[in-house]
Parts: C-alpha cells; structure tokens; sequence
C-alpha cells in the first residue's frame, strides 16, 4: 500500500487485494480449471453475495 492513503482506506484495499490474492492463489494450486474469465465471474458472484447479506451480520433479530 501506499503512505499516502488514509489508515482506514489502505487497511480496506489490502483487506481486498489479499482476499483476491488468495483465490487467485487457490486457483493456481488446483490446476487452474476455469478460464480466467470463469475465474473473475466467480469472484464477481460470490462478492456481490458477501455484500447483499453484509446488513445480516450487523443487524439484530
């Protein structure tokens, strides 16, 4: 990151990249089965996932 960036931005970017990171990580140590494209739709479905049930976590019954 960059120390140019506010603490709380460059701890949220870094959160993401490493999250990234990681399935990309994933992917390549199975064999990378999906093409990158598949790969990115992935990602893109289970993110949006993560951020329309985000509320649920926070709010109480």
């Amino acid at each position: 990151m960059t120390q140019e960036l506010a603490n709380e931005e460059a701890y949220r970017k870094a959160f993401f990249a490493d999250g990234i990171s990681g399935w990309i990580e994933e992917w390549i140590e199975r064999g990378m089965p999906e093409t990158p494209g598949e790969l990115n739709e992935s990602l893109r479905r289970y993110v949006d996932d993560v951020l329309s049930n985000l509320n649920q976590l926070f709010v109480r019954p």
